[in-house]
């Protein structure tokens, strides 16, 4: 007989009388420690089953027992899988839950048998809250830990990193770690670009610290007709951003969030086209607004418009020149915002048309004006439709945040 196959069957009648627990009762991290026992566990599965029809028809005694001892091994694999994904919550349920089956059945031998394992799943939940408290007690400790599943190059270890990093995260939420949890909170992101470049067709480090390389992959995606490559855009700017910014290396803020425009703008005018629910599917760059309430002043895209949201406190209180004067001040707070965004050179010659007044819409009467209490301001909604030129406008109008009102994503 293979001398591996003994060394197997000893090894599996250690497992199923339980007497392994003392073996390994200090906490593992290593999912491969767990899968050499579920392989184990697997074989002996097999030759149970087999031996079970051959039993029964016989009406041998054994049956009863070849039975019980299947499921305990069944339970046993669940266990450890539970185990090598650190997931011992779910295997301390499944222990007490079986636990208590045997109890009903006043089975005093599986009753042992699962008391032991609730003991040792008890014991691997405190191991495991001391082996994470141990581990991010110092940032370089954990770093340690989390360079060297990086260092393997394997989906698996940087999952494994992830899981780390999570369960890390949990505990130092527990104990209120709140300097701890911000830096576990970097490397979790950093952990999650590094499993994208993974499963990607994009290097990331390559496109996060070239900024033509990026652009050159991003343009075509934000700029297609296809909710697909949009997304893929935008998981590609995110991604980017984790992976630099998680390092704590230098990024082009502005450029981020310009890039985030473009993505938010692209998906309003995706569903604009397709005529679904704008809101839906969005970025969190939409910006819902009201025609009966305040809103939050800036520069929005509003379908093929732009809308500037102002506030001042005006000169005159002769409704035309207060009027006028809001014009002014919204053209201004305009092409302030095109400046100050690099969307464009700005010449002091341009040319607005199709501006007009957004109402409000208040105790049944439209104003144009609104009063907002807290500023002492009055604020008021205008509509460009072409700045200079249709080109122009459709180039300015990409960099600034969707909006849609309330009734519209009704």
């Amino acid at each position: 007989m293979n001398k591996s196959f003994i060394i197997r069957i000893l090894f599996l009648l250690l497992t199923v009388n339980g007497n392994l627990l003392s073996i390994h009762a200090q906490y593992h991290t290593d999912k491969a420690y767990y899968l050499n026992i579920i392989d184990s566990l697997e074989h002996r599965i097999t030759y149970l089953e087999a031996q079970l029809p051959r039993l029964q028809e016989s009406r041998n005694l054994q049956f009863h027992n070849t039975k019980r001892e299947l499921d305990h091994v069944v339970f046993q694999k669940a266990y450890y899988e539970y185990l090598g994904e650190e997931e011992l919550d779910n295997a301390r349920s499944l222990t007490e839950k079986r636990l208590e089956r045997a109890e009903y059945r006043n089975d005093g031998l599986s009753i042992d048998f699962y008391n032991r394992f609730k003991k040792h799943i008890y014991d691997q939940i405190k191991f495991q809250r001391m082996y994470y408290q141990t581990l991010f007690e110092k940032e370089k400790t954990f770093r340690k830990s989390f360079d060297a599943y990086l260092k393997e190059g394997t989906l698996e270890s940087y999952l494994h990193a992830k899981r780390m990093t999570e369960l890390s995260i949990k505990y130092a939420k527990e104990n209120q770690l709140i300097e701890t949890e911000k830096y576990l909170h970097r490397y979790h992101i950093y952990i999650q670009a590094v499993i994208f470049d993974h499963d990607s067709p994009f290097d990331l480090e390559k496109l996060s610290k070239n900024p033509d390389a990026f652009l050159k992959v991003f343009m075509p995606l934000v700029s297609s007709d296809s909710l697909t490559q949009i997304k893929q855009a935008e998981e590609l700017l995110e991604q980017c951003h984790s992976y630099v910014s998680s390092l704590n290396n230098n990024f082009d803020t502005l450029l981020y969030k310009k890039n985030r425009l473009l993505v938010a703008s692209a998906l309003s005018d995706y569903y604009d086209r397709v005529g679904n629910n704008i809101t839906e599917g969005n970025s969190d760059q939409m910006i819902l607004a009201r025609l009966d309430s305040l809103n939050l002043p800036g520069v929005y895209k509003w379908h093929d418009f732009i809308v500037v949201i102002n506030e001042f406190t005006p000169k005159y209180t002769s409704p035309n020149l207060k009027k006028g004067e809001a014009i002014m001040e919204s053209d201004k707070k305009l092409f302030s915002y095109i400046k100050r965004q690099k969307l464009a050179k700005m010449n002091s010659g341009y040319k607005v048309y199709g501006t007009k007044f957004l109402p409000f819409k208040k105790d049944n009467n439209l104003e144009e004006f609104v009063y907002n209490a807290s500023t002492k301001k009055w604020q008021y909604m205008i509509c460009y439709e072409t700045i200079e030129n249709s080109e122009f406008t459709a180039q300015v109008r990409k960099y600034m945040p969707p909006m849609v009102f309330v009734h519209e994503g009704e």
